[in-house]
């Protein structure tokens, strides 16, 4: 599935009684949407992603040109100490039984 089609599905699903109903759990931010566009955007030109996924340009190269937050910072920092953690206990989860 290309990615029109996939813009094309967004739109229907947009339209639809189900995402009415669950608009909370299906509607991805802005900030992930604006990302998906950032990894696209050698692919496909920013206009014509602006204009299926209904974005302003300006309001996306706003997005692009702003710097990490402190906190996001933050959280992608504490990843990389969790995922270690996750590493050297060999992946396990809960405590280490005896």
């Amino acid at each position: 599935m290309g990615w029109l089609d996939c813009a094309r599905s967004w739109r229907r699903l947009k339209r639809s009684e189900t995402f009415k109903k669950g608009s909370r759990v299906l509607c991805q931010g802005d900030q992930v949407k604006y990302a998906v566009m950032g990894a696209n955007w050698e692919e496909f030109s920013v206009a014509r992603m602006c204009r299926v996924l209904q974005f302003s340009r300006s309001g996306y190269y706003d997005w692009a040109g702003r710097e990490e937050s402190e906190r996001s910072q933050q959280d992608r920092l504490l990843l990389k100490v969790i995922r270690k953690i996750h590493q050297d206990t060999q992946e396990a989860y809960g405590p280490t039984k005896t």
